[in-house]
């Protein structure tokens, strides 16, 4: 039914904010947000809850959208330009450091791929373009079960933005090239890291 989130990117005039304060916060619903909150007992212990035991009350910024005279909604691919980081490492898999590494490392390698260059194995074999647990050109729903094993992908490639922003500029770099991860292209050049940083 939905395909779509919001990221959370908005550019608002003053005009409309200064509105948006002194004529249109009273309109705008609170909405209850539930929330473990940590608290100190009467022996002075720090608690920090395993289930909700408060509520937070929030108005979200996108519920200003309905005061606004005009209104434009840009689409990005989430893939290339969104990857929440709203949890440790430590919680539930999702949005977190390492995904957010993971993303941005498979978005620099298919900037290299789209550039002309390719990524080989330690025994030469080129690396496809997107990895699958089944037969050739199988891709599953969830990306994990399209992986080997946690270290299969991404591939380590990381794009410094000073040489290149949004994948532009990289052909005359790799194109091809084949190259062994970890590869790192900085405004110093191109460098492969292997394994013990060596």
């Amino acid at each position: 039914m939905f395909n779509a989130g919001n990221i959370a990117n908005h550019f608002f005039t003053l005009p409309f904010l200064r509105d948006v304060v002194n004529i249109y916060e009273p309109q705008l619903q609170h909405h209850v947000a539930q929330k473990k909150i940590p608290y100190v007992d009467m022996q002075g212990r720090l608690i920090k809850p395993d289930k909700p035991n408060g509520i937070k009350m929030e108005k979200f910024v996108f519920d200003i959208f309905q005061f606004a005279k005009t209104f434009v909604v840009y689409e990005v691919l989430r893939e290339d330009e969104f990857s929440p980081l709203k949890n440790a490492d430590s919680q539930n898999g999702k949005d977190n450091p390492t995904t957010a590494r993971h993303a941005l490392m498979s978005l620099h390698h298919r900037w290299v791929l789209t550039a002309g260059g390719h990524f080989i194995d330690e025994n030469g074999t080129r690396v496809p373009a997107i990895p699958r647990n089944g037969p050739a050109g199988s891709v599953a729903p969830d990306v994990n079960q399209n992986l080997k094993d946690l270290t299969d992908l991404p591939i380590k490639c990381e794009i410094s933005p000073l040489v290149s922003y949004g994948g532009e500029g990289l052909e005359s770099i790799v194109k091809g090239r084949e190259f062994h991860p970890t590869l790192i292209i900085d405004e110093t050049g191109v460098h492969e890291l292997v394994k013990n940083g060596i």
